[in-house]
């Protein structure tokens, strides 16, 4: 089977390759894609591969546009952190929707389906269940480590999460900025999409965190948080898209 893997973040596109290689010893992975632009030209010029393993929130845009350039003849398998998605996936050839952190089981069972050249589609059945229990989620607490101290910071508490000197912290709504064990990527697969949103590499803010907003250059928006702080907090351009859909909760 070959199989190419379309994902941003580097170390989720590691862990879907060894889950890969684990649950097929045979598997060729083509390729480790992180952009809609770069897979849209990958898939041009290479023969379609069985399955594709689809991240949707790209560095450069949704996925699914990948599909207004070329539609390819493969399976694919949608592997993202985000379920607010799933409808859309409908639209497309998917074999399976898959929810971060991606569990082995549930990826053996969509590559199953694979095999069996199953013309399914979806999991009807699961999607309804990742729909219904969409709220479950979601983290009500931080575990953090105080020293030799432990501490469960409440969600609700955290106006923002950013990266310092290769260190992630929390800020608090209290001014308190405590550093934390998991990654921005990590977080993002924790925290409610509706309250927070990673408005570039470095920073994810909260939605009652932003005080005040103005427009940038080449459309993007600046943004002041409380409690302030000197961050990079001007929303990438790849981002201001759908940075401006979540404030009107058009991703909802």
């Amino acid at each position: 089977m070959k199989v190419l893997i379309i994902e941003d973040e580097e170390r989720a596109a590691k862990r879907l390759k060894r889950l890969v290689e684990e649950l097929l010893p045979q598997a060729e992975i083509l390729g480790m894609l992180v952009s809609v632009s770069e897979s849209v030209k990958w898939l041009k010029v290479n023969k379609d591969p069985d399955v594709i393993l689809m991240d949707i929130e790209l560095a450069d845009g949704k996925s699914f546009e990948i599909f207004e350039s070329y539609t390819p003849s493969s399976h694919i398998i949608f592997c993202t952190a985000f379920d607010q998605y799933a409808i859309d996936a409908f639209k497309y050839q998917g074999m399976a929707y898959l929810l971060k952190p991606i569990k082995k089981i549930e990826l053996e069972g969509a590559l199953e389906k694979v095999k069996k050249q199953s013309a399914s589609g979806i999991d009807y059945e699961l999607l309804a269940e990742t729909l219904a229990n969409r709220e479950m989620r979601y983290q009500k607490r931080i575990l953090v480590k105080l020293g030799q101290r432990l501490k469960a910071i409440p969600v609700d508490q955290v106006a923002y999460a950013f990266t310092e000197a290769k260190s992630v912290m929390v800020m608090t709504f209290e001014g308190k900025d405590i550093p934390v064990d998991q990654s921005l990527e990590q977080l993002m697969q924790i925290l409610d999409p509706k309250k927070f949103f990673r408005i570039n590499r470095k920073l994810i803010v909260s939605l009652d965190s932003i005080d005040n907003m103005y427009t940038w250059s080449r459309s993007r928006v600046k943004l002041e948080l409380t409690p302030s702080k000197d961050l990079d907090t001007i929303v990438a351009t790849d981002r201001a898209s759908n940075f401006k859909e979540w404030l009107e909760g058009k991703a909802f």
